[in-house]
């Protein structure tokens, strides 16, 4: 159990990553009608689990990097809820990507469900600051390896 918390750990940290990769967002080259795509990866640094009565809660906090290139840090928890999310194996996942350059910084906060078993996490854009407030309701999708991808 510990491993596949681990994997969804990551595959949420790489979900906040998709937030960080600059502080101002990237238009991305496109047709009319082609959708726009944010691509980012997560390190995880930390991950503290907490057992309670109903649950439990895996906090975890990282770096966020476009390439090679370190553009803000995340923070963000999974919640597993006895008799809510056992069942399917699954956690709610919410995180929030913390850029670098300015103060305060400019930040994302993700939103969705995470699948204990592959780390995959699939979920939106719930909350954002001005530089990117157009990507709030895009979609987020993890592929449990640290690599989230952001479609609108």
């Amino acid at each position: 159990m510990a491993n596949r918390i681990l994997k969804s750990i990551a595959f949420f940290s790489f979900v906040l990553l998709f937030v960080g990769q600059a502080l101002v967002p990237v238009r991305a080259e496109s047709k009319p009608g082609d959708k726009a795509t944010l691509t980012y990866k997560t390190v995880l640094t930390t991950m503290k689990t907490i057992n309670d009565a109903a649950g439990s809660w895996s906090h975890q906090g990282g770096r966020l990097y476009k390439g090679s290139t370190q553009v803000g840090h995340y923070v963000g928890f999974l919640r597993r809820t006895t008799g809510g999310t056992d069942e399917q194996k699954v956690a709610f996942a919410m995180g929030t990507a913390i850029f670098l350059g300015s103060k305060p910084p400019q930040n994302m906060t993700i939103q969705g469900v995470c699948d204990l078993m592959t780390g995959k996490f699939l979920g939106s854009v719930s909350a954002a600051s001005s530089a990117y407030k157009s990507w709030i309701g895009a979609q987020v999708v993890g592929d449990g390896n640290g690599n989230l991808t952001i479609t609108k």
